[in-house]
């Protein structure tokens, strides 16, 4: 799998990604369902030239996933958001990131969605 396509995959994975159990036994107000949003803006070593190369959509993309969310019915302590940048200019309600958008954090968000 190539690289561009892994990441295609992890941010379709990170958008989708609600607790299982939470289509089974979720309340009115949305608590038991969670989700795992992540927004990777920076590429380092992907210019000729070394420097890394920002993208301006993960992060206008995550603060409308978020509000979205929100306006769902999901509890807002239920989304952790990992993100290296996250857009104010998206409006309503701005998410907090937990973090950066490494593997580690990622995976370890993940461990702690059905927590």
């Amino acid at each position: 799998m190539t690289r561009r396509a892994l990441l295609a995959a992890l941010a379709l994975f990170a958008v989708l990604t609600v607790e299982p159990r939470a289509a089974r036994a979720q309340d009115a107000a949305g608590a038991d369902r969670r989700a795992l949003l992540v927004a990777v803006s920076a590429y380092p070593g992907l210019r000729s030239d070394g420097r890394p190369r920002a993208l301006a959509g993960p992060g206008n993309d995550v603060a409308l996933l978020y509000r979205t969310l929100v306006e769902a019915g999901f509890a807002s302590d239920n989304i952790r958001v990992l993100a290296d940048t996250v857009s104010t200019d998206a409006g309503g309600q701005v998410p907090v990131s937990a973090g950066d958008p490494t593997r580690a954090a990622i995976l370890a968000a993940l461990d702690r969605l059905g927590d």
